[in-house]
């Protein structure tokens, strides 16, 4: 279990994961997890149909997204370490039909819990999380958003045609 997941961090990380799962209505679907990290999500879900995938080769289920069969992709805080040009050429590549987002908000709060908490979250941001969110939002439709004590936002999208 990695260390985020962990003590009073680890409660809001947990908590983001479960609104993920409830709002992507993940435990019924086939899940693309982009960005896996130490896959803590396959641990919460009640199946296995469950790919991961992640830039680090060890942490990822999978080398290639090429062949990947799933009904939603999850990206919990992943695309503000991209650039926007990343997160366009790369949502323009797998094309998810359904997409399940977790955003930090990187808001006052964000950072106090950053500072006393989690050092460095949020350091390595190249997309701020309205940029994100425009970008999401030329591809994809709203159908629902939670967000998680105001610290972030998660939205499950579908697809434009």
């Amino acid at each position: 279990m990695s260390e985020q997941y962990i003590g009073i961090k680890g409660i809001y990380f947990n908590k983001l994961l479960k609104m993920l799962i409830e709002v992507g209505d993940l435990d019924e679907r086939r899940v693309l997890d982009f960005g896996c990290g130490t896959q803590e999500l396959r641990r919460l879900l009640s199946h296995d149909n469950y790919v991961g995938y992640d830039i680090d080769p060890k942490l990822s289920d999978v080398q290639t997204l090429d062949g990947v069969s799933f009904d939603i992709m999850v990206a919990n805080e992943v695309f503000y370490e991209m650039s926007e040009e990343d997160i366009a050429a790369t949502l323009d590549k797998i094309r998810p039909p359904m997409l399940v987002v977790g955003i930090s908000r990187q808001s006052i709060l964000n950072k106090i819990g950053a500072a006393l908490l989690h050092k460095g979250a949020h350091d390595k941001t190249l997309t701020p999380p309205a940029k994100e969110l425009e970008i999401l939002k030329r591809r994809y439709r709203i159908v629902k958003k939670r967000n998680v004590w105001i610290l972030a936002d998660v939205y499950l999208l579908e697809l434009k045609s």
